[in-house]
């Protein structure tokens, strides 16, 4: 199975966050969802990817869209990852990889992919980059979400 295509459905899934909480994406039904699979918390270039997102999300709460990031790390990773970089929105543990899995991100490595979730729940942007790129995930899924409101 290969990585999610625009126009399928966004598998369901329930992951817990920093604190435990479980999130499932049945919450964020009706509005736009940006999902970003990122391999590590402790990699610069994730980091980065993690901080834009940051810097940028009050732009997606204006569009009506909501952030989630997800990757492998423990939650006890993320609380600490989650306080040194002041991340304002929701990360989550995908521990064993399951669902990153589900949605065709994880191969040898993990990978650096992006999902745009419409409100009815299909995905409407698939963007996987290279180790090294990172801004482009934020300013396309900008780009999808101002799409999708304007339809």
């Amino acid at each position: 199975m290969g990585i999610m295509k625009i126009g399928e459905i966004a598998p369901d899934f329930t992951l817990p966050n920093k604190d435990g909480t479980l999130f499932n994406l049945k919450d964020f039904a009706g509005k736009p969802l940006v999902i970003f699979f990122y391999p590590n918390n402790i990699g610069w270039v994730c980091t980065r990817e993690v901080c834009y997102f940051r810097d940028c999300y009050e732009k997606f709460v204006e569009m009506g869209a909501e952030v989630i990031g997800i990757s492998p790390n423990t939650m006890d990773n993320h609380k600490k990852f989650h306080a040194a970089h002041r991340v304002n929105y929701t990360i989550l543990s995908d521990k064993n990889g399951a669902i990153g899995k589900i949605y065709g991100v994880n191969g040898i490595l993990p990978g650096r992919v992006t999902f745009v979730v419409d409100k009815n729940g299909k995905i409407a942007l698939n963007h996987h980059t290279t180790w090294l790129s990172h801004s482009s995930h934020i300013e396309n899924s900008l780009r999808i979400i101002e799409l999708l409101n304007s339809q």
